[in-house]
């Protein structure tokens, strides 16, 4: 043990990255310093067979994604055939890829069986130069993106995704920046700033709840296939919230 203790945290790492997740993680008990050390592999490997079900297993990947920080990722892998059933999950896979996909992902393997819940899958994986390989399973659902560029792109197997293309609209991206920061003691001005904007959009009904979501499935020759009212209304939705984020100040 003290050999191996006298290795760099780099090096003790790239070890760990050879074990299944649940052998790498029983180390964290070593020490202090042992304590998150596998959360810092280059690779992840997620199987619902291997380290747990249901609620446990969608925390324990939150959970590592999020302690490993913006530490270079270069593969992550999820596999869950059974136990994710009944949760809604569909947010956290695409956070899961969006994070991923900031630290410099070369590849991402995603094989989840939902309840019929469809999975985003963020734009920002059509135009990663990182990428090497890109593997989704079954009911994916993106919106169609005007540019595709995977310049490292060597391997593409893509079982079950729908591409959306609404022709009629396009999704709003709302511009918050001159909205008057919120505090503890300026609700009101920042409320009837953030609803009269979104009033001249029309998307008031999105913070008000008057904005009904679609069905996420609907039956297309007695199958049940994505709904892309609900892709639209859900990227709408996150474009909303992202925006209201960026006008919360840092007390709040």
């Amino acid at each position: 043990m003290d050999r191996i203790n006298g290795l760099s945290d780099d090096i003790i790492c790239h070890i760990l990255s050879f074990l299944r997740i649940k052998e790498s993680a029983l180390t964290s008990i070593l020490s202090k310093r042992w304590r998150n050390l596998f959360a810092f592999t280059p690779k992840f490997h997620f199987d619902d067979c291997e380290v747990g079900s249901g609620q446990s297993f969608i925390d324990l990947i939150d959970r590592l994604l999020v302690v490993s920080g913006n530490f270079p990722l270069r593969k992550i892998s999820i596999k869950c055939r059974k136990s994710i059933i009944n949760l809604e999950v569909s947010d956290h896979v695409t956070r899961w890829m969006k994070r991923a996909l900031n630290r410099g992902v070369l590849g991402i393997n995603i094989d989840i069986i939902t309840s019929g819940e469809v999975i985003l899958v963020p734009l920002e994986i059509f135009t990663s130069k990182t990428m090497v390989e890109l593997k989704l399973g079954k009911l994916f659902s993106a919106m169609s993106p005007e540019v595709v560029y995977l310049p490292s792109l060597k391997t593409l197997y893509l079982d079950t995704v729908y591409f959306h293309i609404d022709s009629t609209s396009a999704l709003l991206h709302i511009n918050m920046v001159n909205i008057t920061k919120l505090t503890s003691d300026n609700y009101m001005t920042w409320s009837l700033q953030v609803h009269s904007l979104l009033d001249g959009y029309d998307l008031a009904g999105f913070l008000d709840g008057t904005s009904i979501p679609p069905d996420p499935t609907t039956i297309v020759n007695e199958q049940s296939t994505p709904n892309p009212a609900y892709a639209k209304w859900h990227c709408q939705d996150k474009f909303i919230y992202g925006a209201l984020l960026g006008t919360l100040s840092p007390s709040i």
